[in-house]
């Protein structure tokens, strides 16, 4: 007990006595638990917010009546308030619009939040009126009459807006103006966004004029079940659930809607962790290569191997400990980040904590132990092996291992190599199959490419060094043969680099891909010459009155609307609580020919008239659909609209939906069509130029529809993935970060070890300027190294899952060129910025103190 205690000693004292060391280990534990921390954190805080919402918000709801076989009319809204069994009901509808303030010609930015037009109703507190009553008035006073809107003080500041202001509202159902005559606080958890409360009368005469879609009902004198019944008995056409089911589908929806976010932090959590654990690694290697002396000494006296590998075991106990601790709370610095992000884009949720509990805490410390003392643990069992005498001679084992290191890098690389492109070929199997064997191909091949790598970096890094030191004669040669002399080290270091590089390569084919298939989709399948739409991917819908002025413009020939409904083929949606009622189903007006290039074409792609349909003959073979067959139609609420036809088929096309039923299918029934674009031709009457003023003429007064060519509309649509990829970019900035802790991590270790041959360097005339110039050197080859492996990996995953993808529409397969050249500039910048602290602590060396060490 007395030795192993003496080696608890030892082993912390190891620890406080290389306290950079120690630092720079314990700052990749750090990096990975705290996003596993955060998302962890930031899950709970989401549930523990809604829970309590829920509590306030909808504890006074009993029954959800939506529009079933026929829409909900205000006279049905009056006939439910008359029940005596009914203490109130509540209008809980929405529509998207579009506000500018008045006078001004462009919309107020919101970000990525919807604009929306709701009811006002006073608070339960202050009325009876309302059925949740987490809207509170805040400022002002509450909207009264048709011209009035209260909106949520939240957002006043960003929106730039005071009580008072005359702002525009546009939506399908035109152009209004109104006063700000209040602000409201809402507790719930409201749609996010920015939402404009009303009046009930003047909303349901501007926005549902065709019908209510979903009303909450109060009853003190009954349960939620027999209102229900006793709703069901009285309004045979509505579809009615207890609020209880409502509630459930209300929070599900927004917690799906913010699930990315956990997704996103969990997978680059676990890509910290494991470019970390390749850190520790190598970290608690270096550290037993350089106590070699230490160890044969304690072996020497009488220091069992299990005594020593738990000595080792115990450092990487701490750093784990300590890393993980400091991760926990940086994850709470992440969630308390995420809030105030998500309160800069108006999806702030009130009363939302930060969700610190037991699992969210617990989870990342296991787990940071865990993997902090897997990655020491092979280090430590080399310490274990330390003899006495090992500090005095040489062997030749390390040539034999890194022959089996590599022997088994090239069999896992020969096994990637196999199942990608297998996953290539199989062209016959489902696309789910196929990246199935991608992927484990591409984990073969990252795991093949790290045992192999410390062989394959002995003639790689003397050719990047031989170029790289060319100008600087001696430092230059003695950088190469310092960053070779130690290969598996090299490797270790660069491959955390490796990682991320590939990582950073694969999204940039990813994107460059996607960009070139959006514009071959413009150039090649689209024949219009203008494209009229909102921003983004035209989620808001066209007003009605623009969609007829565009239509009398002078010059336009054909016009084709295109728009989606929310209805179901075959057989009618689940009407189960929870799931979704139905699926978003194009619709278009015209003849589809007029606007796609389509090939192989049966029938006629006609959708002038009502009750027709067209579809890519793929899915018509699926679901055994032929020319001349009706095809039952339903609408959100399961009621039969009608039966279309199906009047035409197509080969495969990019730019066309694979099914399309006729817009004029939809007239006259309750299930609404939201236009989303025209397609608009000219007659040959005006010169393109001339049309297109004529067209933005027509739209100018609409805030937000442009008119584009198809040209035009592919650089948007591009730009919009390039944002969403370089949010990706962003994020993978984590992994090289931890990249660049690991270089300066080993070449801190690596200037420790080396503090005799640097001090004889110094004795023999080097001066500060080389030693720094040297280890620089050093540095830039392996994030050189690293960068070009991390290249053709990526490369090499990246072009078998994007053939693989080809069949959804990526076919138009494109190198990240300009990425690429930017990652190998952004290595060499990384290198130099990882040695300026080892490169200096190694000139400050005493030149006499280190050859006497």
């Amino acid at each position: 007990m007395a030795q192993q205690s003496a080696m608890w000693r030892v082993g912390w004292r190891s620890v406080m006595a290389h306290k950079v060391r120690f630092g720079l280990t314990v700052m990749a534990v750090v990096l990975g638990t705290a996003f596993v921390a955060g998302s962890l954190m930031f899950t709970s805080a989401l549930s523990a917010t809604f829970d309590q919402a829920l509590n306030k918000a909808f504890y006074n709801i009993d029954a959800v009546a939506k529009a079933g076989s026929q829409p909900i009319t205000q006279e049905d809204l009056a006939r439910v308030r008359e029940l005596p069994e009914v203490t109130t009901a509540y209008v809980h509808d929405t529509t998207s619009v579009v506000i500018a303030k008045e006078g001004e010609r462009s919309a107020l930015q919101t970000g990525a939040m919807q604009t929306s037009v709701g009811v006002w109703y006073e608070d339960s507190s202050k009325s009876d009126e309302a059925v949740v009553d987490t809207v509170t008035l805040y400022s002002g006073a509450a909207p009264q009459g048709d011209a009035e809107v209260a909106l949520p003080e939240s957002q006043m500041a960003m929106l730039g807006v005071n009580v008072g202001d005359r702002i525009i509202a546009v939506s399908s159902s035109g152009q209004f103006t109104y006063t700000i005559s209040g602000t409201y606080t809402d507790s719930g958890i409201g749609e996010p966004g920015v939402e404009l409360l009303m009046a009930e009368p003047a909303y349901l005469e501007r926005y549902e004029p065709g019908g209510i879609s979903t009303m909450l009902v109060r009853s003190d004198p009954l349960d939620d079940q027999a209102m229900v019944d006793l709703l069901k008995q009285q309004f045979p056409g509505m579809d009615v659930r207890t609020g209880t089911q409502f509630a459930d589908d209300v929070t599900g929806s927004f917690k799906e809607s913010m699930a990315f976010v956990t997704y996103f932090l969990v997978a680059f959590g676990l890509i910290a962790l494991v470019v970390g654990t390749f850190i520790i690694a190598n970290t608690f290697s270096m550290l037993v290569a350089q106590r070699t002396k230490e160890f044969a000494l304690l072996r020497a006296l009488g220091i069992s191997k299990g005594q020593l590998r738990r000595s080792v075991t115990f450092e990487a106990i701490i750093v784990g400990v300590v890393g993980s601790l400091l991760g926990v709370l940086g994850g709470i610095g992440l969630v308390a980040g995420i809030r105030a992000i998500m309160s800069a884009a108006g999806l702030e949720l009130s009363g939302m904590g930060l969700g610190v509990t037991p699992r969210s805490v617990v989870v990342p410390l296991i787990l940071g132990v865990v993997v902090t003392v897997i990655s020491a643990w092979a280090p430590a069992r080399k310490a274990s092996s330390v003899h006495p005498v090992e500090a005095m001679r040489q062997g030749s084992g390390a040539v034999d291992r890194l022959k089996v290191r590599t022997g088994v890098g090239v069999v896992l690389l020969l096994l990637g190599i196999v199942f990608s492109v297998s996953g290539v070929l199989f062209d016959d199997q489902p696309t789910k199959t196929r990246a199935s064997l991608v992927g484990i191909g591409a984990l073969a091949s990252v795991l093949g490419v790290f045992f192999a790598s410390a062989a394959a970096s002995i003639p790689l890094v003397g050719l990047i060094g031989k170029a790289l030191g060319a100008p600087f004669g001696s430092v230059g040669r003695l950088a190469q043969t310092n960053a070779r002399r130690t290969p598996k080290r090299t490797a270790t270091t660069a491959f955390a680099l490796t990682l991320g590089v590939a990582l950073v390569t694969l999204i940039g084919m990813f994107s460059a891909t996607l960009d070139n298939s959006i514009r071959d989709i413009s150039e090649n399948e689209l024949k219009v010459d203008y494209i009229l739409m909102g921003p983004g991917t035209g989620e808001l819908p066209l007003p009605q009155d623009v969609i007829d002025r565009v239509k009398g413009v002078e010059g336009v020939g054909n016009v084709s609307e295109t728009s989606y409904a929310i209805a179901s083929l075959g057989q009618p949606p689940s009407s189960v609580a929870g799931q979704n009622p139905g699926s978003f189903l194009s619709t278009m007006s015209g003849n589809a020919a007029d606007v796609y290039n389509v090939d192989g074409v049966d029938g006629s792609l006609d959708l002038s008239e009502p009750n027709r349909l067209v579809v890519r003959k793929d899915i018509a073979q699926e679901r055994n659909w032929q020319l001349g067959q009706k095809i039952p139609l339903f609408n959100a609420n399961g009621a039969p609209i009608a039966e279309v036809e199906v009047s035409g088929m197509f080969d495969a096309a990019k730019a066309m939906n694979p099914i399309t039923v006729s817009q004029a299918t939809f007239d006259g029934k309750f299930a609404t069509t939201s236009v989303v674009a025209l397609f608009v031709n000219g007659d040959g009457s005006k010169s393109p130029e001339e049309l297109r003023q004529s067209l933005e003429q027509a739209v100018e007064g609409s805030l937000y529809v442009r008119v584009q060519t198809p040209e035009e509309f592919a650089d948007a649509q591009a730009s919009l993935v390039k944002n969403m990829m370089n949010i990706l970019y962003g994020l993978l900035g984590l992994a090289v970060i931890i990249a660049i802790i690991g270089i300066i991590n080993t070449l801190a270790l690596n200037v420790i070890e080396r503090r005799q041959e640097i001090g004889m360097l110094r004795a023999v005339g080097m001066h500060r300027k080389q030693v720094r110039g040297m280890i620089t050197l050093e540095s830039v080859q392996i994030a050189l190294y690293g960068a070009v492996i991390g290249i053709l990996l990526g490369l090499g995953i990246g072009t078998a899952f994007l053939k693989v993808l080809a069949s959804q529409g990526l076919d138009s397969l494109a190198l990240p060129t300009a990425e690429i050249i930017w990652v190998l500039i952004g290595a060499a910048i990384v290198g130099v910025l990882a040695a300026v602290w080892p490169a200096q602590r190694a000139a400050s060396t005493p030149p006499l103190e280190a050859m006497v060490d």
